[in-house]
């Protein structure tokens, strides 16, 4: 999980790689949330629709691990 919206995120180099190295070279799955606009969140705080991964849109909650 990155501690900030998607424009900053994605820019981020080490996401990138980590992404790569875990999706590419193991057994393990890493997918990407991004922290919503404060504007967005307000929104899906009253629409109950849970923070989401980039990738399966699965819930943040359904995870094992969340780093």
């Amino acid at each position: 999980a990155f501690p900030d919206v998607y424009e900053v995120g994605m820019s981020h180099v080490g996401g990138k790689i980590l992404y790569g190295l875990v999706n590419e070279k193991s057994r393990h799955l890493l997918e990407r949330v991004f922290a919503p606009w404060p504007d967005m969140e307000a929104i899906m705080r009253e629409e109950q629709i849970p923070l989401f991964s980039l990738e399966s849109f699965r819930p943040v909650l359904d995870f094992e691990v969340l780093g």
